[in-house]
Protein backbone atom coordinates (compact mmCIF):
# COMPACT_ATOMS: atom_id res chain seq x y z
CA UNK A 1 0.00 0.00 0.00
CA UNK A 2 1.25 3.46 -0.93
CA UNK A 3 1.57 6.31 1.52
CA UNK A 4 2.35 9.74 0.07
CA UNK A 5 4.53 12.03 2.18
CA UNK A 6 5.38 15.65 1.51
CA UNK A 7 8.50 16.73 3.34
CA UNK A 8 9.85 13.17 3.30
CA UNK A 9 13.45 14.42 3.21
CA UNK A 10 13.16 16.62 6.31
CA UNK A 11 14.00 15.51 9.84
CA UNK A 12 10.50 14.29 10.75
CA UNK A 13 9.90 12.90 7.24
CA UNK A 14 13.07 10.79 7.20
CA UNK A 15 12.17 9.23 10.54
CA UNK A 16 8.55 8.61 9.54
CA UNK A 17 9.60 6.98 6.27
CA UNK A 18 12.01 4.69 8.13
CA UNK A 19 9.30 3.72 10.62
CA UNK A 20 6.57 3.07 8.03
CA UNK A 21 8.87 0.95 5.87
CA UNK A 22 9.23 -1.44 8.81
CA UNK A 23 5.54 -2.24 8.24
CA UNK A 24 6.12 -2.82 4.52
CA UNK A 25 4.37 0.34 3.32
CA UNK A 26 5.48 1.69 -0.03
CA UNK A 27 6.41 5.33 0.52
CA UNK A 28 6.20 7.90 -2.24
CA UNK A 29 7.93 11.13 -1.31
CA UNK A 30 6.56 14.30 -2.89
CA UNK A 31 9.27 16.88 -3.34
CA UNK A 32 10.38 19.84 -5.43
CA UNK A 33 13.54 18.03 -6.50
CA UNK A 34 13.11 14.23 -6.73
CA UNK A 35 16.42 12.43 -6.31
CA UNK A 36 15.35 8.78 -6.21
CA UNK A 37 12.85 6.46 -7.84
CA UNK A 38 10.56 6.60 -4.80
CA UNK A 39 10.09 10.38 -5.05
CA UNK A 40 7.95 12.45 -7.40
CA UNK A 41 7.60 16.17 -7.96
CA UNK A 42 4.43 17.97 -6.93
CA UNK A 43 3.34 18.36 -10.55
CA UNK A 44 3.32 14.55 -10.94
CA UNK A 45 0.73 14.08 -8.20
CA UNK A 46 -2.11 12.94 -10.42
CA UNK A 47 -5.49 11.51 -9.44
CA UNK A 48 -4.14 8.07 -10.36
CA UNK A 49 -1.30 8.39 -7.85
CA UNK A 50 -3.57 9.82 -5.17
CA UNK A 51 -6.38 7.28 -5.67
CA UNK A 52 -3.94 4.38 -5.50
CA UNK A 53 -2.71 5.45 -2.06
CA UNK A 54 -3.82 4.64 1.45
CA UNK A 55 -2.99 8.06 2.92
CA UNK A 56 -1.15 11.33 2.47
CA UNK A 57 0.95 12.86 5.24
CA UNK A 58 1.79 16.55 4.80
CA UNK A 59 5.05 17.49 6.50
CA UNK A 60 6.45 20.04 4.05
CA UNK A 61 6.75 23.62 5.13
CA UNK A 62 9.07 26.42 6.05
CA UNK A 63 10.40 25.88 9.56
CA UNK A 64 13.88 27.33 9.86
CA UNK A 65 15.65 30.46 8.73
CA UNK A 66 19.28 29.82 9.55
CA UNK A 67 20.39 32.94 7.64
CA UNK A 68 17.82 35.19 9.38
CA UNK A 69 16.61 36.62 6.07
CA UNK A 70 12.94 35.54 5.97
CA UNK A 71 9.99 37.73 6.79
CA UNK A 72 7.17 36.49 9.01
CA UNK A 73 4.76 36.81 6.09
CA UNK A 74 6.83 34.27 4.11
CA UNK A 75 6.18 31.60 6.74
CA UNK A 76 2.46 32.25 6.53
CA UNK A 77 2.46 32.18 2.72
CA UNK A 78 4.53 29.00 2.39
CA UNK A 79 2.82 27.05 5.17
CA UNK A 80 -0.80 27.88 4.39
CA UNK A 81 -1.04 27.85 0.59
Amino acid sequence: MNILITGSTGFVGINLVTYLREFRFNIIGITRNPKSSDEIEYESLTPEVWNGSLAMVHLAGKAHDLKKTSKESEYFEVNTT
